[in-house]
């Protein structure tokens, strides 16, 4: 996986590189000139710079001031744009499975919890990525320091690097625990979260309980484990720096103590003291990041741990796929298996005389034959369901509570993964469901509709450019066009969280106009009439048969029991303990 991302943007990468490694070893320069200019200043020793050259090393000296900074922002711009797209490739493809594949196999994980791991998590993971490469800075630092060092005096360069193996011991063992404490810290903040959504979405029953003082103390409870748990970790976090501060000045003793009597002896100058001081500082980075790439990957494999737990059966490694994202301007809709399915709706109520070319073709039938699906939980499902719809047609699923009418719908929209049986598209087998049965194909209109919290034209739309979809139309389709005219502020109002401001007939209808604005060739619904008065009924299909009438190329196939519905169908399928128990074919004429 960290192969995958490395080679993501491999410019990108050798920029950050490049830049970091000039960087760390600029300050083999500066240590030198300060060296040469110490040496200079010590009336002891034999100098052999006049004023004019020492002049020019503090000059050097400041170019290399000014210039270290410079480079420094130079590397953090690379540095940011390659994390930034770094993340936002893992969001992107995390996004992307919740989208897709979480709906069709299922995930313990709340909406809330989703965020958490987009949030942290995935940051979590990809920061290895960061400390890795930035390794090579500070080993070509220790490296040329090392070398100079050496040929100063080889056992005060020994003496120097004790502390360092002191740090390299220390923090491996000290870091090992931070990834648990981190664990621990995210954990906590999980829990936090999802209480507040749970709450937020549980008000209602909150205030009927009377439970207020009791949920807000167990708030208070869960916030304090958090802080409890984000202590810890930082504390720890800290500790370790601690330790490296308190090294380093061992080291400047060490330093200063072996190099006394070398001093004495004339082997070693006051400017070799401040050359070796100075990279001490530096090379103390070495160690220190070593154990962070330690401690890293421990935290990146218990974020990996997390996200696998959330995804399920779905291989953790669909995170680094490869595909394009955007950190600035516009964007453009990454290739996926949907590429077939993008289609633009002409500003046209009509779609007689129309085509189009989203693959497979308008449809002339689908044929649904064996599809077998049984819930892990309770085992209920269905079993040996085969169907057969041709464009034009009602077809109609009723049956008892429980039947799997819902359930068969779900599966032949992929939206849940079928075991067995296959779907025909104009003889086409269907081999994913989920990326094929999608508009301008199939629109859907699920039993429990999801509204936002947006302007009533946005969670209609979610995306379609207004003016190249024909609104009015779907709205008149859905019977839904006087009451959008009663609203305050028209399709501009906010419906509110799940359309908490509509009532549950112009929920259930804006979202029929939210499939009729996408001019599918089938639509799916799942029992639009329960929450309708039965003059809106009336009027619903009433229109919608006026709409087959006027383009006999689009199928329905809708789950309902009310005779409204049943009346106008063309074939009528009942459903009973998750299997086909009669299919009909009443004449309308």
């Amino acid at each position: 996986m960290l192969a995958r991302l490395f080679t993501y943007r491999r410019g990108l990468l050798v920029g950050s590189v490049l830049a970091w490694t000039l960087s760390s070893c600029l300050p083999i320069l500066t240590g030198l000139v300060q060296q040469a200019i110490f040496e200079e200043l010590d009336p002891s020793a034999s100098g052999h710079l006049d004023g004019r050259d020492l002049l020019l090393l503090f000059a050097a000296l400041a170019v290399l001031a000014v210039s270290e900074p410079a480079l420094g922002v130079l590397w953090y711009w690379v540095h940011t744009t390659f994390e930034g797209t770094v993340e936002a490739l893992v969001r992107t493809n995390l996004f992307s499975w919740v989208l897709t594949t979480s709906g069709r196999r299922g995930t313990p994980a709340s909406p809330v919890t989703l965020v958490g791991h987009l949030r942290d998590d995935v940051p979590g993971h990809t920061s290895l990525v960061n400390e890795w490469y930035r390794l090579s800075g500070e080993a070509a630092f220790v490296a040329i320091a090392l070398v100079i060092m050496l040929g100063i005096d080889p056992l005060i360069t020994v003496a120097t690097f004790l502390p360092l193996a002191g740090v390299v011991g220390c923090t491996h063992w000290m870091r090992s625990r931070l990834p648990r404490l981190w664990g621990e810290a995210r954990d906590a903040t999980t829990a936090v979260t999802n209480f507040v959504g749970e709450a937020f979405e549980g008000v209602q029953a909150i205030r009927v309980a009377g439970a207020e003082t009791a949920v807000v103390r167990r708030f208070a409870h869960l916030n304090d484990l958090r802080r409890k748990a984000e202590v810890r970790s930082l504390v720890a976090a800290r500790r370790i720096d601690a330790i490296t501060v308190a090294t380093t000045i061992a080291g400047r003793g060490l330093v200063l103590l072996t190099g006394a009597g070398a001093m004495v002896a004339g082997r070693f100058t006051v400017g070799d003291f401040i050359l070796f001081a100075f990279y001490l500082d530096w090379m103390l980075m070495l160690p220190r990041r070593v154990g962070r790439v330690l401690s890293q990957r421990r935290t990146s494999e218990k974020s990996l741990e997390r996200l696998r737990e959330v995804m399920g059966t779905t291989p953790v490694s669909t995170l680094v796929a490869h595909r394009a994202v955007h950190l600035s301007g516009p964007g453009s809709q990454p290739s996926s298996t949907r590429s077939a399915s993008v289609h633009v709706v002409e500003p046209t109520a009509s779609r007689r005389g129309r085509t189009r070319s989203h693959g497979g073709g308008r449809l002339r039938d689908l044929v649904v034959t064996d599809l077998c699906y049984r819930h892990p939980e309770t085992g209920r499902g269905i079993s040996g369901v085969s169907l057969h719809l041709r464009a034009g047609t009602l077809t109609v699923v009723t049956g008892p509570v429980g039947a799997g009418k819902s359930t068969l719908l779900e599966v032949m929209l992929g939206l849940r993964e079928s075991q067995s049986g296959a779907l025909y598209w104009n003889g086409m087998r269907i081999e994913d469901p989920a990326t094929f049965m999608v508009p301008p194909r199939v629109a859907y209109k699920p039993q429990v509709p999801r509204l936002f919290s947006e302007p009533l034209r946005d969670t209609i739309l979610l995306g379609l450019p207004p003016e190249r979809v024909d609104l009015e139309a779907a709205l008149r389709r859905a019977a839904f066009e006087r009451d959008v005219a009663e609203l305050d502020r028209g399709l501009d109002t906010r419906v509110g969280s799940r359309g908490v401001r509509l009532s549950g007939g112009q929920v259930q209808r804006a979202s029929a106009a939210r499939m009729f604005v996408r001019t599918p060739d089938l639509c799916v619904i799942d029992d639009l009439s329960s929450a309708l008065d039965e003059e809106t009924e009336h009027l619903v299909w009433e229109r919608m048969d006026g709409a087959r009438a006027e383009d006999r190329s689009a199928a329905y196939l809708v789950v309902s029991h009310r005779a409204a519905v049943l009346g106008r169908a063309d074939q009528i399928v009942v459903l009973e303990a998750g299997s086909v128990a009669s299919v009909s074919h009443p004449d309308r004429r």
